[in-house]
This record gives structure tokens, sequence and C-alpha cells, in this order.
């Protein structure tokens, strides 16, 4: 007889005449590190699931930069409650997320590390819109995160925001679709106050200078300040009505 058919009949005659509570012994010593690896494994998946079920769905993403204020996280994500409350959206189900730890300064270490998780959040399709300096933007602009406001608001909100149309120049995307490293090193962008001055302007950004609400997130009024709407934006639709919930 085999070995492993000896191991069988073997357990099988102490099953034949032990009791139950050695029985239950038994499977313990020899299972119940296996045991308890898969129940660890099998509530480790239950509990992720859960959480992705459970979770409220987000359905605007946006970060803010350089907002300095007092404990900015909570600032930030209370004013997207009120957005959504205000919108009627139940906020047991659903949330916005609004990023508030990205900083550019003359700190190269600290700004290369906010463009990289900018361009993350953007290559990811998870980010709605950007609010910051137009003089920290600018350069994302001209690298088409933002989309064309043209392409994307209605003739009535064009007609309302145009006065507070930013723009960049089309002429200067083609010069950097075909420079070379040392010709883009010295590119010089035009002001993006005046599209008059450009051969071919596309807004991509909207002026929040007079917007209360975002000068009372950041606790002080910037005349460079504006909102870009990214391009391919999971939640696009819903970042034009904060547009307008922002501005009225």
């Amino acid at each position: 007889m085999a070995l492993k058919d000896e191991i069988k009949c073997t357990r099988k005659e102490y099953f034949a005449t032990a009791t139950l509570k050695q029985k239950f012994e038994y499977l313990i010593h020899y299972y119940g590190p296996t045991a308890l690896l898969i129940a660890a494994i099998l509530g480790f998946i239950l509990y992720a699931v859960l959480q992705t079920v459970l979770q409220p769905k987000i359905v605007l993403n946006g970060t803010f930069i350089n907002l300095y204020t007092y404990d900015t996280k909570n600032e930030a994500n209370e004013l997207g409650a009120k957005y959504l409350k205000e919108k009627g959206i139940d906020t047991s189900k659903y949330t916005a997320k609004f990023g508030s730890n990205l900083v550019i300064s003359s700190d190269l270490a600290v700004s290369q590390q906010a463009s990289q998780a900018l361009i993350s959040q953007v290559s990811a399709g998870i980010l709605d819109f950007t609010v910051g300096s137009s003089d920290h933007l600018l350069s994302y602009g001209y690298e088409q995160i933002f989309a064309d406001l043209t392409t994307i608001l209605s003739e009535e909100q064009i007609k309302k925001y145009e006065p507070y149309f930013l723009y960049i120049d089309k002429e200067i995307l083609l010069q950097k679709e075909n420079a070379t490293f040392e010709e883009l090193e010295s590119i010089e962008y035009p002001d993006c106050t005046k599209p008059e001055d450009m051969k071919n302007p596309i807004p991509v950004f909207i002026s929040i200078t007079e917007s209360d609400i975002i000068n009372d997130l950041y606790g002080f009024s910037d005349p460079h300040r504006c909102i870009g709407i990214v391009f391919n934006g999971k939640n696009q639709e819903n970042a034009i009505e904060f547009l307008d919930y922002i501005m009225k």
C-alpha cells in the first residue's frame, strides 16, 4: 500500500472512533493555518469591495493651486459639499473631491512635484478643473491640458463669460510642435489678456477674480486667478456647472 493510501486509511480509522471534540482539534491542528489564511484573503477582498461600493461616487474632481489658507483640505472639501447641497445632490451617495496640496513657487523641486502630480491626474482622466494664477497655469494651457471654452460652453455662457476669457495663441502651439529643445526654451508666450495681439487666440481660462466664493476660500484676492476646465475630465459638465456656481 502506498504511503498516501496508508495516511488516508489511518485518518479514516481515527475519525471513525474519535469524539467530536477530537475531530475538531484534529482539523484545527492540520488545516487551521490554511483556513485562517483563506479567511483573511476573503475578508480583505470583501472589505475592498464594500469600500468601493459604499464610498460616495466622485462627481467632481478639482485642484486649487497655492491654496495657503488655514486647514485648506477641509475648507476646499467643504466648498465641494456646499456646491453639491445647493444642486440638491445627496452627499451620502456623491462627493466632490477638491485637492489643495499643489504648490508652485520659486522652489524648483516643489514646482516640479506639483507639475508631475497635475499632469498625472490629467493623464488618468480624473481631474475636471484647476484653479490657480494665470501666471502658473499658462504653460499648462500651452500643453493643451485645458479645453477650448468655445467648444464646451453654451452660446449663452460664452456671451456671459467672454469678458473674462483668457487666451493662448494657437500659433504658439504650432511653433512648439516643430521646435527643437533649444527653441522651446526661447519661446515667449503672449499676454493671455490680449487676444488682439495673437494670431489665432483660443480661450482656455476664465478669470474668477470677482468670485467671492473663491476669494473667501483663498483668503485674499488675486488679479490673475483663473479656472481652466480639463479637456478630458470625466465630469466636464459638472465642472461647467461649478463655474456657474462660483461666478453667480
